[in-house]
């Protein structure tokens, strides 16, 4: 499995020639930390091996491969961006606000991502659709969406570095009556307590 993932990595990187030789001087979006911009002054086309490198310098970021050839990156399990690593129809799929939906969606290269348009997803039909500060900025924004969507404890738990506690098992209630009444077993040899009740007058 692990072979045929980094094979499947392996054929997705395209670094571009001109790569390191020119410099991109827009500056970050206001409470965004800057780091996770750095590679901005490096490339000017996003291919997979750049989007795995600013999708991996977010905080608590996974990456897998589903359905196939689909790189996924996740934040405590939930999707905010979807690449292929094989020639498709959509290059790149991620959460957008209601607002950016909307005005993405009216741009050439842009549409409603399949399945998952309904959760303001929009999809790119190539890498170089949108200018890449730009795209950056969505991509972020795509991971700020998700992460706030988490619950505020865990939430918490993650900006904190706690580990998450662990779960009780829940007794189903059936099992709870049926041990309330379970009958005491009879000792051999134990004599029974009689209970003499007087008469009613």
């Amino acid at each position: 499995m692990r072979r045929a993932y980094a094979t499947l990595i392996c054929e997705a990187l395209q670094p571009t020639r001109d790569s390191q030789l020119h410099a991109c001087r827009r500056a970050p979006p206001k409470g965004t930390p800057e780091r996770y911009f750095k590679l901005s002054r490096y490339l000017t086309t996003m291919d997979i091996d750049a989007i795995r490198r600013f999708c991996l310098q977010f905080p608590h970021v996974t990456e897998n491969v589903q359905w196939g050839y689909d790189l996924v990156f996740k934040v405590d399990g939930r999707m905010f961006l979807v690449t292929p690593l094989e020639p498709a129809p959509v290059r790149m799929s991620f959460k957008a606000s209601p607002e950016n939906f909307i005005q993405l969606c009216e741009r050439p290269g842009v549409r409603p991502a399949p399945y998952m348009a309904r959760a303001q997803w929009v999809a790119l039909e190539q890498l170089n659709t949108l200018p890449d500060p730009e795209l950056r900025e969505l991509i972020a924004e795509s991971y700020r969406l998700v992460f706030e969507k988490l619950p505020k404890r865990r939430q918490q738990d993650l900006q904190s570095g706690a580990a998450p506690a662990a779960k009780k098992k829940s007794v189903p209630a059936a099992k709870k009556k049926s041990s309330a009444h379970k009958k005491k077993r009879r000792v051999p040899g134990a004599k029974k307590k009689v209970v003499k009740r007087g008469r009613r007058k």
